[in-house]
Order: structure tokens, then sequence, then C-alpha cells
């Protein structure tokens, strides 16, 4: 109605879709999300199995659900920054379900029952898990404390990374060692271990080859480092 009503001579150019643009990211959320969860399980289903995919693929709905949230709670709307957020932990939030879920299936091959199994693999990994959970979580923490213009743009990042991550942690700990241990109690097909066996063997070879020649991969990494 606005153009309509513009005087005789005067044209309006629109140069910029804010509303449009935010859709467009949150399109991609999805997409990638979708996708992601995708390629999480079906890698999980290449090297660990369908139900062990399947069981460890649940943080990342988990996550999202929790965020989104939290997110309300903070009066934060899903805008462009809080998507970037979300794009950023997408792939994070699993690493360390991946873990525990690889560890339990080391033990079910070893002769563990199930249960002991889903115990001892929390027990086994939950340090480095946490370190490697809170080294990412505290490198974000400067953004919440800081009272600069710029943080306070970014605010919704942290809070996203820091919430998504630690119910991560939360699940991975407490909720996923319980479902191995109700549905996944028979250990991975000998024809997938036999593949994994030979993947194995290749790494090997190419990392004792690496060993020998260390210092000229040492100083080409280098020197490629220094050329970036």
């Amino acid at each position: 109605d606005e153009f309509k009503n513009a005087p005789s001579g005067v044209s309006y150019v629109i140069t910029g879709d804010g509303p449009s643009y935010i859709e467009r990211q949150i399109n991609a959320l999805k997409s990638n999300s979708l996708l992601g969860i995708i390629l999480v399980v079906l890698t999980l289903m290449l090297f660990l199995g369908g139900k062990n995919a399947l069981m460890t693929s649940f943080g990342i709905p988990l996550a999202y659900g929790v965020t989104l949230f939290v997110l309300d709670l903070n009066n934060i709307k899903i805008d462009l920054i809080s998507v970037i957020g979300m794009l950023i932990v997408l792939g994070i939030v699993v690493d360390d379900a991946i873990i525990i879920a690889e560890q339990y299936s080391q033990n079910i091959e070893n002769g563990q029952s199930p249960k002991d199994a889903a115990t001892n693999a929390v027990l086994k990994c939950w340090i480095p898990i946490t370190g490697a959970t809170l080294t990412t979580i505290i490198a974000f923490v400067p953004i919440m404390l800081s009272d600069d213009g710029l943080s306070n743009i970014l605010f919704a990042i942290p809070i996203v990374v820091i919430t998504a991550l630690s119910v991560s942690l939360f699940e991975c700990f407490f909720i996923l060692p319980n479902h191995l241990a109700h549905f996944v109690k028979t250990p991975i097909d000998a024809k997938k271990l036999n593949a994994l066996d030979k993947m194995k063997g290749l790494y090997r070879s190419f990392l004792s080859g690496v060993l020998k020649l260390r210092y000229i991969f040492i100083i080409s990494f280098v020197t490629f480092m220094a050329f970036s």
C-alpha cells in the first residue's frame, strides 16, 4: 500500500529483507540438523551397528530441546545469532556419546555383561570426555562475562553452546548407558569386525611410515602452517 501511495516520480527499491534472511538461516539449521543426524547414524551404523547408532543419535534432539527451553527462559529469540550457535554445536553434541558407545561395544566384545559394560564404559571415559567438553565450554565463557557491545550481540552463542554441551554430557553419562545396556546386548557382527581390522591394518601401515619419516612430516607441517 505504501508503494501505491508514493508521490509521482518517487519509487521504492528493497535493498534488504531481514526476516527472509533469518528464515533462510532457520531452514539451513533444519536441513543441516537432519543431514547431520543422518550422517551420524550412517557412520555409527558402519562402525558400531544400527542399535548403537540410534542410541547415540538420541542426544541431538535432547540437547536442542533443552537449549530452546533455556533460550526462551532468557528471552532470547530464534534469530541469526542463536541459529549460528546451533550450527556450531551440531557436530559436537554427539562426540562424547560416540566415545561411550564405542567403549561399551569393546566391553561387550570382551565378554562383559551389558550392565557392567555400560558402567565400565562411563568410568573409563568420563575424565577425558569431561575435560574435552569443559575446554570447549570455557572457550565461550568470556563472551558471557564481557560487557561490551559485541558481546551483548553474540550473547546467544555461548548460551546455546554451553547448554547443548552440558545436556550432551549429562545424557552420555546417565541416559545413554541405560539405553545401551537395555537395547544393545550383543557384540558387533564378525564380518563388520573383519572389515574394521582391515582398516586398522591400513592405518597401522600408514602410521608406521609417518613415524619413520617423522622429521620430514614435522618440517612439512610447520612449513605449511607458516605459509597458511
